[in-house]
C-alpha cells in the first residue's frame, strides 16, 4: 500500500535564494508534502495557528532589521503557540554551544547550511513522514478495534429490536 501521509512544512529565512532552493528540492523529491515560505519570523508566527508539522527556522532572520527577533524567540514562540510542530533551526553559523542552547529551549536539531544540508533536510522529512505515518495507522487500528468491539453490540440490539417486532 502507498502512503499517503502529507506533512506541512514552513521554510523561514531571510536568504530568497535558499528558500526557493529548499521549496523546489521539496516539491520535487516529496510529493505530500506542503510547504509555505516566510522572510521573517514575525510573518511564521502570524500563521502558526495552522500548527505545521515541520519548520526550518533561520536563526538570524532579517540581520538587517534590528527590531526583528532573531532564531531563539522566534523558536519559544512557535512551541508556546504549537507545541506539537517540530522546529529545526538551520544558520549558517558553525556555533555548537549556540546550537546547544536552542536544542534545550525545544529545538529538534541544529542544521548548518553547507554543501549537505538538502540531505540533512530530506533526512528529516523522511522520519517525520514515517513517524507520523505510524502515528495514523495506530489511531486509525484504535478506531477499527472500537468499531469491532462496537459491531455486536449493535447487532445484539438489532436482533433484540427485530424479536419484539415480531
Amino acid at each position: 500500500m502507498k502512503d499517503t501521509t502529507s506533512i506541512s512544512i514552513f521554510i523561514a529565512d531571510d536568504e530568497k535564494m535558499f528558500v526557493a532552493s529548499l521549496e523546489e528540492y521539496i516539491s520535487q523529491n516529496f510529493l505530500n508534502v506542503k510547504s509555505e515560505k516566510f522572510y521573517s519570523g514575525e510573518d511564521v508566527l502570524a500563521k502558526i495557528n495552522t500548527c505545521p508539522d515541520l519548520v526550518f527556522l533561520d536563526y538570524n532572520l532579517n540581520d538587517l532589521n534590528h527590531h526583528s527577533r532573531n532564531g531563539m524567540s522566534i523558536l519559544k514562540s512557535i512551541l508556546y503557540r504549537s507545541p506539537k510542530t517540530s522546529v529545526y533551526i538551520v544558520s549558517g553559523l558553525k556555533d555548537i554551544d549556540m546550537a546547544d542552547v536552542l536544542i534545550d529551549n525545544g529545538a529538534k536539531g541544529y542544521i548548518h547550511k553547507d554543501n549537505n544540508t538538502l540531505n540533512k533536510i530530506q533526512e528529516i522529512i523522511s522520519k517525520e513522514i514515517l513517524l507520523k505515518s505510524e502515528s495514523e495507522n495506530k489511531r486509525n487500528e484504535k478506531r477499527k478495534n472500537k468499531l469491532l468491539f462496537l459491531l455486536p453490540l449493535l447487532i445484539l440490539i438489532v436482533l433484540l429490536l427485530l424479536s419484539k417486532i415480531i
